[in-house]
């Protein structure tokens, strides 16, 4: 009896020592900043993705005397909300000087269908936690250290957002990376800890843009020219949300009402108007042009046709090009 119990008092202060030679750990954390959307074509809603690194060190002082042996540690990113916050588990973006957002996310996998989310956080949805484990020799202090990318997608069908920079910062906890030895997964139980923080930003930046369509006038075929002939053709016009517009026809040498489709030496005149009631000629001039201000969404004017009585040239196909502007 005494045997047995004065070696279970030998192996008490054998585990005390041992853990007395621990002394500490200190991790540190950074991912690239800013994390910016480049290439942003707003109109087109087509998504933009990004990319940066998380960057994990830490350093560790302990447990001299095991040649050899390495420490495990388990590190668990945390990446919350940030200051444009969230709605139904998607994060915003808040453009400068307003209150209008863009949506965005951010992810652990390169195919971006794993959110990266944040444990304090639930409003971001439930997702797998995200683990990452560095290793480091159990001599003295050393240290190591540990990479992830972190994916960012900016979501498309979004043209109705005005042009501007819209931004999100992620301080504090936000971006609470713990590190712990003993650790039981993510969030799991620690025994010995480091909590770094990792601050960054992310921003996205558009102009205001217009882009354009048409469908030809066609007035078909006709035998003399005696009478009024009519047609019409339509000019699409997409411009940026609360951006000023005009929209042109060139005119060339001639008016908006009197151009010239040609054949050879041959023509024929014709006008091109805003109104049904052929009263408004379109051109490429103050006061003879379609003015509108953007939504984001496609806005089409109607191009009013008229080839008025002539003199009847020869047999053939007539044609005129005009050139379509929007002045924004």
């Amino acid at each position: 009896m005494r045997a047995g119990f004065a070696r279970l008092l030998l192996l008490l202060c054998m585990m005390l020592a041992f853990a007395g030679r621990t002394e500490a750990m200190t991790c540190t954390a950074s991912i690239g900043s800013p994390v910016i959307f480049s290439g942003i074509d707003i109109l087109t809603g087509a998504p933009v993705n990004a990319s940066s690194t998380l960057d994990v060190t830490c350093t560790v002082s302990l447990l001299d005397g095991l040649a050899g042996a390495v420490l495990g540690i388990t590190v668990c990113p945390n990446i919350g909300e940030g200051s444009g916050g969230s709605s139904s588990g998607t994060r915003r973006l808040v453009r400068s000087g307003g209150t209008e957002t863009l949506n965005y996310n951010i992810y652990q996998d390169s195919a971006r269908t794993i959110q990266w989310g944040h444990a304090s956080f639930p409003a971001l949805g439930t997702v797998p936690p995200m683990t990452m484990s560095i290793t480091v020799p159990i001599t003295g202090t050393a240290s190591n250290s540990v990479s992830h990318p972190v994916y960012f997608r900016l979501f498309g069908s979004q043209q109705t957002s005005p042009p501007g920079t819209y931004t999100s910062s992620f301080a504090g906890a936000h971006t609470l990376i713990r590190a712990g030895i003993g650790l039981t997964g993510c969030p799991g139980t620690y025994a010995i800890t480091s909590s770094p923080e990792a601050p960054f930003s992310v921003e996205a930046t558009f102009n205001k843009n217009c882009t354009v369509m048409t469908q030809a006038v066609d007035f078909g075929s006709t035998g003399v020219l005696t009478s009024n002939i009519h047609a019409t053709g339509q000019v699409e016009a997409t411009c940026t949300q609360s951006t000023s517009y005009s929209v042109g026809l060139s005119v060339g040498s001639f008016t908006p009402t009197t151009r010239r489709m040609t054949k050879g030496s041959e023509f024929i005149t014709y006008g091109l108007y805003r109104n049904p009631g052929h009263s408004q000629g379109w051109g490429d001039t103050a006061g003879t042009m379609e003015t509108g201000t953007g939504t984001g969404v496609t806005q089409n004017y109607t191009v009013y046709g008229r080839v008025p009585p002539q003199t009847t040239p020869s047999a053939g196909t007539y044609n005129d090009t005009v050139v379509v502007t929007i002045t924004y």
